[in-house]
């Protein structure tokens, strides 16, 4: 109980700690408002000439890979070399 209370209030005292120094670190930045209410902005909406774009077909490829489903002859192969008596 006693060093759960310490704890917490370790965590408080840490989180207070760290909003003061960024709370005083905004104080030090030049801000700047725009009001762009005023601003009409005219023109024509662009599009392409001529005949669109259209999207293109995914591509297929073959795999590349030749998975194969039984590895037992190179297995008995292996078994069968000096190497491994």
């Amino acid at each position: 109980m006693y060093r759960k209370a310490i704890a917490t209030f370790a965590t408080t005292l840490v989180i207070v700690a760290s909003v003061g120094t960024a709370a005083s670190a905004q104080d030090d930045v030049d801000t700047a408002f725009f009001d762009f209410d005023d601003m009409l902005i005219d023109g024509d909406l662009l599009r392409p000439d001529g005949m669109q774009a259209s999207t293109r077909q995914s591509a297929t490829f073959e795999s590349l890979l030749n998975i194969r489903r039984s590895f037992l002859p190179e297995i008995g192969e292996a078994a069968q070399e000096e190497g491994l008596r």
